[in-house]
């Protein structure tokens, strides 16, 4: 059954699998010509410093400074191979950098083996005679007149312009070389400046051909959004399910809390300090709102000492992360907290205490870092439920 025509624009997706696949538009002109326009102007720079030394090595040989021998032969043909390589390299080494570079802007660094398999439809007579009478074979030869047409064009228009120069120099060997060698450098420079303009056009032309070949039918990209939609779900239920782990092995945790300090309506945060454990007091559980309500429930039932102190609790909350030690400009805060616990009676520890630490013993940069991140986080949290509970 015939493929339908897709009328709907590529997604990203196939866009992306399509690139995989190795299907991107490129234009093999626009980088040859840029080779070419550069070359145009390199190699004249190259010619003329080579040409002094060409005029050295030449004297040298008429004036017999190099041996008539098999050795001198040598030496003169070392010498040229060094001009030659001095001449070329130098334009060959930037003529291999651009057309890398520029493969590299239209493809991309991407190597392709499915490309260098070999494909069944490569040798069915169907789909060759099917590529045969396709429209590209027409685009490619109208490429190629409008090509020949242009560069027939300049080339008359340059050599009318030049001709007058050449005839006056026709008395003169050198003088008509010279003209008919700035003549032939400004054919080869515009005719190049010509192929990057129509490879540029030419650039632009199979990327709209291409995103017409990829064009998708409304299946299609019902499918794939199902399919984005399903890679989302999936995803997002393998990071609920994490965020679950972390939140149940956190409370576990809470068990092992020296004591567990609160902002009596929002902020629960539980610290352990063991000294053959910990360097420091360490936050074994923290959170908001209703995981604060069950931090809360769990140090009831662990007989952890809940110990009510809204500056502090704020700050710890907002300075220090769970499973590490608070912050160096917190020990001392939390050293006269932990020895307040310490100091309780058994039996009040089965109660909620009230401990008091002045606004002037924290960190003035923590104290505002903590109003305003903890308003915005029970901000959200308070909307996040709110929509549960619609």
């Amino acid at each position: 059954m015939a493929r339908q025509e897709g009328t709907e624009e590529p997604t990203p997706r196939k866009l992306e699998r399509a690139r995989k696949e190795g299907m991107v538009a490129r234009s093999v002109d626009l980088v040859s010509f840029v080779v070419l326009l550069i070359a145009s102007f390199a190699l004249p720079l190259a010619v003329r410093d080579a040409s002094v030394r060409i005029g050295d090595v030449a004297a040298a040989a008429w004036s017999g400074a190099i041996p008539a021998t098999s050795a001198g032969a040598l030496r003169f043909l070392g010498t040229g191979l060094d001009l030659v390589v001095q001449l070329v390299g130098p334009v060959a080494v930037v003529a291999v950098v651009i057309v890398a570079v520029g493969n590299l802007a239209q493809v991309g660094l991407r190597f392709v083996p499915k490309r260098l398999r070999p494909r069944a439809e490569t040798f069915s007579p169907a789909a060759n005679l099917r590529r045969i009478f396709s429209a590209q074979p027409g685009i490619e030869v109208a490429k190629a007149i409008v090509k020949l047409v242009a560069t027939a064009a300049v080339a008359a228009a340059i050599v009318s312009s030049s001709i007058d120069a050449m005839a006056q120099g026709a008395s003169s060997p050198l003088a008509a070389a010279d003209a008919a060698a700035g003549a032939s450098l400004e054919l080869v420079r515009v005719v190049a400046v010509l192929g990057v303009v129509l490879g540029i056009v030419d650039l632009v032309r199979q990327r709209r051909s291409l995103r017409r070949r990829l064009r998708m039918t409304r299946h299609e990209v019902r499918d794939e959004l199902r399919e984005h939609e399903g890679d989302l779900a999936v995803k997002a239920r393998r990071r609920r399910l994490a965020r679950e782990f972390v939140r149940r092995a956190m409370l576990a945790d809470v068990a092992q809390a020296d004591v567990v300090v609160v902002n009596p309506t929002h902020v629960a945060v539980a610290l352990r300090y063991d000294p053959r454990r910990d360097r420091a007091p360490t936050v074994v559980a923290k959170g908001l709102d209703h995981l604060a309500m069950t931090i809360r429930e769990r140090a009831r039932a662990a007989r952890v000492p809940i110990v009510e102190d809204p500056p502090l609790a704020r700050v710890v909350y907002v300075a220090s992360r769970v499973g590490e030690p608070i912050p160096a400009s917190l020990f001392l805060v939390v050293a006269r907290l932990l020895a307040f616990v310490y100091r309780l009676p058994s039996l009040a520890r089965s109660f909620d205490s009230r401990h008091v630490t002045r606004s002037d013993d924290i960190p003035v940069d923590l104290a505002a870092r903590a109003w305003s991140l903890l308003a915005d986080e029970i901000d959200t949290q308070g909307d996040v439920h709110a929509g549960r509970e619609r």
